[in-house]
């Protein structure tokens, strides 16, 4: 996460306010465009399990998630900038340039403590999910959560596959870190996941600047993800 350092994005695009959901992921699949998702019994894997429809899809690969965005919504998984901008704005909407270089804000909400099933959906007193044990449908959880432009669930629910590998030194090569970064695509085992999940505590990992890692190739109960476009 560090160096802190002002970030250029050139140019517009469009993020999903909401996870993709089960019910948008079998629309692909039905329309022979996606493969199916991991099916587990697991309580936290959300495909073919009866009332999970509105919930976040899950047991999807990388590879699977990207085909979707690319296939099912002519777009991509977003980048980590693109990510973490939805997440905490630009500087305007953290008081101006002194905002920016105190310091961004904490969560997508702003700086108050997180409030599970409220603004986010997480692992609190023991019990993931709120108490649950399992996602939320998207938008649920994280009604009072919203980002700065409306994102829903950007913390919490399932971390979200961004279109990056993850280079632990990329935020100190200053020059590819400000303008329109990508991380580094030589890393196949370090696919950047974003925003936390149900499993997770509040303490780190509902983070708008948090930053973590899985293998792209696995599928996870605890990780789902959102599409970006460059037109509406």
């Amino acid at each position: 996460e560090k160096p802190q350092h002002s970030v250029t994005i050139s140019s517009p695009y469009w993020l999903g306010l909401y996870e993709v959901t089960v019910a948008n992921y079998k629309a692909c699949l039905d329309d022979g465009k996606c493969t199916a998702p991991k099916r587990s019994t697991n309580s936290f894997y959300n495909w073919g399990k009866s009332g999970r429809e509105q919930h976040p899809v899950n047991g999807v690969t990388w590879a699977q998630a990207s085909h979707y965005c690319k296939k099912w919504v002519k777009g991509a998984l977003p980048t980590e900038a693109q990510w973490e901008l939805a997440a905490r704005g630009r500087c305007e909407e953290n008081g101006g340039s002194s905002g920016c270089a105190a310091g961004m804000r904490v969560y997508p909400w702003g700086n108050r403590a997180p409030v599970c099933g409220k603004t986010a959906v997480y692992a609190f007193g023991g019990e993931d999910g709120c108490g649950v044990g399992t996602t939320w449908a998207v938008g649920t959880g994280s009604q009072l959560g919203r980002g700065p432009y409306g994102h829903y669930d950007l913390s919490g629910n399932v971390w979200e596959w961004l279109s990056d590998y993850r280079r632990c030194t990329f935020y100190g090569n200053t020059a590819a870190a400000q303008s329109n970064p990508r991380g580094d695509p030589l890393l196949p085992d370090c696919g950047v996941v974003r925003g936390g999940s149900s499993y997770n505590s509040a303490l780190k990992t509902l983070r708008a600047g948090d930053r973590n890692h899985v293998r792209p190739s696995s599928a996870y109960g605890f990780v789902g993800f959102r599409c970006v476009r460059s037109s509406p």
